[in-house]
């Protein structure tokens, strides 16, 4: 399974001669969470129509109360959740559905 479709909700520094542009994405997360991540970047060049590299990913909303994290090497949305003690956040295990979570995240890229 991927990531659903990306909604673009709001875009700035758009012009052509802008080094960095912003953009607020929404999607729902993936019906089965592929452990090590969900790919973004092919996904927001398909959707904006040209190639780009992806600089930062920040998340913009509650997530579901998970925490998405970018992992830069593999161009890949890492979903991380807290324990119910006090401890490090770790990643969601392997198939986890998180298709009833809407993601929202402001992407910064060139």
């Amino acid at each position: 399974m991927a990531i659903g479709t990306i909604t673009l909700a709001a875009s700035g520094g758009g012009q052509p001669g802008s080094a960095f542009f912003f953009d607020r994405i929404t999607f729902a997360g993936d019906a089965s969470y592929p452990t090590n991540g969900m790919a973004l970047e092919a996904l927001l060049e398909t959707k904006l129509g040209k190639s780009i590299t992806v600089l930062g990913v920040w998340q913009a909303d509650k997530c579901g109360g998970y925490l998405p994290i970018y992992d830069h090497a593999a161009s890949k949305v890492l979903v991380y959740q807290y324990p119910t003690s006090i401890g490090p956040a770790t990643e969601v295990p392997n198939t986890t559905n998180l298709s009833g979570v809407t993601f929202t995240l402001l992407v910064c890229y060139q």
